[in-house]
């Protein structure tokens, strides 16, 4: 925890490379990959989730390099589809799915890191 000082001058940061979401890919670990499988699993059958969301879903369940920006927002999507989901349904699996694939994302629990961010070569700014 800090005291809310950053502990790099503004200098320091000026000078990090930074990558574009939409050309860098990241890479889910193992468990976070099982998590997706799980969830979507789950919902494959129901009609109150969305058949487009539960695709993306599957496609992040392949463990396949995903773009950073768009396994963000499909993340977000997911999430409020489930709940909706949840919500209609009652369904208490997909919630504790859901929780675990949080959980894994947070990598709580695991010593390996949850994500791996691909950086594309000589795209930084």
């Amino acid at each position: 925890m800090t005291d809310g000082k950053d502990d790099q001058s503004p200098r320091q940061i000026r000078r990090r490379p930074v990558i574009d979401a939409d050309l860098a890919q990241i890479q889910f670990s193992p468990e976070v990959v099982r998590s997706f499988a799980r969830l979507a699993a789950l919902v494959s059958d129901s009609k109150d989730f969305s058949q487009e969301i539960r695709e993306n879903l599957e496609e992040l369940a392949s463990g396949k390099p995903y773009p950073v920006h768009t396994a963000l927002t499909e993340m977000a999507l997911i999430t409020r589809e489930t709940m909706d989901h949840i919500h209609a349904t009652g369904d208490q699996s997909a919630r504790k799915a859901l929780d675990q694939l949080i959980s894994n994302v947070m990598g709580v629990g695991f010593e390996s890191r949850p994500v791996a961010v691909l950086a594309p070569n000589g795209r930084g700014r």
